[in-house]
Parts: structure tokens; sequence; C-alpha cells
């Protein structure tokens, strides 16, 4: 079966070259049962066999763990002038405001990203200790603040794009919104200039939405 040739390929080394393989695992809250999962592999990987896991949870154990802080004070502020940028709004972002957004979410990229958008959806710099307490639950209460001032085009086009496990094409969404009369070019927009959502380019100039795991 599936289960027991998983098994297998993880008490041996490669057949090819006698040397171990890496398996990752990503985003391993994400699994039904991540517990009994990460039961099956202690109990089958064998050396020279190697398993990576990532989460967003402190719950599982391993042999070496590593911990993923912020970004640091430098790729911190790039990014934060990158979106500014994007989204238009550098003048609104001058030193001081980038200074407090990186202090607040100690350097969480999605964290930073979300401030920005705030700021580009109020049109004026946003004071992230006025904008919600500290708390350990930061990203839960950022992401409710900004999902509650949507509109329902906005909502909408969360909601779906949250639904698929890759990339929409902008037409296929744009048609879908039309078809049941919403503002698709208001919604798509009001999304990206939020960072609810990300938008890729491709090759040819099309342009395709998707939502960042951690929004999802």
């Amino acid at each position: 079966t599936d289960i027991d040739d998983l098994a297998q390929s993880l008490r041996d080394p490669d057949p090819q070259t006698g040397k171990g393989r890496l398996y990752i695992f990503d985003n391993f809250e994400t699994m039904a049962d991540s517990r009994g999962v990460q039961q099956f592999l202690d109990t089958h990987t064998h050396i020279p066999n190697k398993i990576l896991i990532t989460s967003r949870e402190r719950t599982f154990q391993a042999d070496f763990p590593i911990e993923v802080t912020g970004m640091e004070q430098p790729e911190a502020y790039e990014l934060i002038q990158r979106t500014a940028r994007a989204l238009k709004v550098e003048a609104l972002v001058n030193d001081q405001t980038r200074d407090r957004i990186f202090d607040f979410a100690e350097g969480h990229p999605y964290v930073m990203t979300i401030l920005v958008g705030e700021t580009a959806k109020e049109g004026r710099p946003v004071s992230p200790m006025t904008l919600l307490p500290r708390r350990l639950d930061i990203l839960d209460a950022v992401f409710e603040r900004s999902f509650n001032k949507l509109s329902d085009a906005g909502r909408w086009v969360f909601l779906v794009l949250s639904s698929w496990s890759s990339a929409v094409a902008e037409i296929a969404l744009m048609i879908l919104l039309h078809e049941r009369d919403m503002d698709a070019e208001g919604g798509i927009d009001e999304c990206v200039r939020m960072s609810l959502i990300t938008r890729l380019e491709f090759a040819d100039g099309a342009y395709a939405y998707s939502v960042p795991q951690v929004a999802r």
C-alpha cells in the first residue's frame, strides 16, 4: 500500500545514490491528524534520512527545534517600503511610522504588510498601538479587524481565493464576481491594498491572485 511504501522509503536510503533523503512537511499544523503523522514519522524514519517539519504552532516536539523569529531590521524596512510603494502610499510611511510598524510587529512580515495596508486604507499614518492592543493573538486580531472592514465584494473575493490551494486567474475571478453583480475591481483592489491577497503577474502580463497561507 501507499502507507507501507512511505514507511519503507523513510527507513531506506535512496536506492540510486545510497544517500539519505530529506522529507519536508510544510504547514504541519494544517494536517488533520498531525500528532499521528508525527508519531508515524518518528517510528519509521531512520538515518541517513531526515525529516523537516515547519509549523506555526509550538506543540510539536523535535530533536533539533529551530525557532524562526521576525525579520531583521534592514530587511523589514525594505519590506515595509516595498509594500508602501506597491500600494502607492510611500509618502505616508515616513521613518517614524516605519519604526513603529517594525517595533510593534516584532519583524513579523505578514503583520507588517497588514499594517501598511491599513495605512493605505485609512489614507493616513496609523499608529499600531491605537490600531489594536498588544496581544499574544496579534495576528488574529489584526486579521479580524481587516476582514471586518471589507465590503461584501472584498469578503467574497477573499473567501473564494481561500478555498483554492493554488492561484486563481484574474479573468476567472472577474467573471464569477460579475455574475453575482459585485464590484469585481473594487473587491480585488480592496483585498490587495489590505494585504489579504497577493497579486501575481505572469510573463504575458496577465494577473492571478492567491491568499497567503497564514491568512488562509
